[in-house]
């Protein structure tokens, strides 16, 4: 999360961490991973507080697929092109249904583009925490070798690490956004 100045703003915390995660690590070295895994989370899923969706819908539909579910939805905008948004008034020209995952245009379908801004569950912060966790434990773990040995004791490190942190933010995708 952004804070004052666009400086990363944790919301796990490194007590949390050291909580969920063994290890010899100082704080401010866990601060590190911790701010390398929140700022993935929020480039690709944007900013736990807040987030906004952007559709090109080549056809009229009548309702679109959020990519998680809404606590709230600040706005609904539409137009024939991105650059000429209006705003949408809820409950005369949209409403929030099935689950507050999706939005449906009354009375038409939306234009060719639409843009909703919403703030997402708290249950879906619960799982940004975890997936944080996760990627933090994950990049604990790599070593840059495929295997270790010390004296009588061996371990494998994770072939893959790359597609094991993408497993891992794939937790955060809740299912794709759909049009109908």
């Amino acid at each position: 999360m952004l804070g004052w100045g666009g400086a990363l703003v944790s919301i796990v915390t490194v007590a949390q961490v050291q909580a969920a995660v063994q290890t010899d690590l100082d704080s401010a070295s866990i601060q590190r991973l911790l701010d390398d895994a929140e700022a993935e989370i929020a480039a690709r899923f944007g900013s736990a507080s807040s987030r906004t969706e952007d559709f090109h819908i080549p056809a009229p539909r009548r309702r679109i697929w959020l990519s998680q579910e809404a606590a709230s939805v600040t706005s609904v905008k539409e137009g024939a092109t991105r650059n000429n948004l209006t705003a949408l008034t809820v409950t005369t020209d949209y409403l929030l249904t099935e689950g507050s995952r999706v939005i449906e245009r009354v009375g038409t379908g939306f234009q060719a583009e639409v843009e909703v801004v919403f703030v997402p569950l708290p249950a879906q912060q619960t799982m940004r925490n975890r997936v944080a966790i996760d990627l933090v434990r994950l990049a604990l773990r790599q070593t840059g070798v495929a295997s270790q040995r010390d004296g009588d004791h061996s371990e494998s490190a994770l072939d893959d690490y790359q597609g094991e942190r993408e497993r891992i933010l794939s937790g955060l995708l809740g299912g794709r956004r759909a049009l109908a």
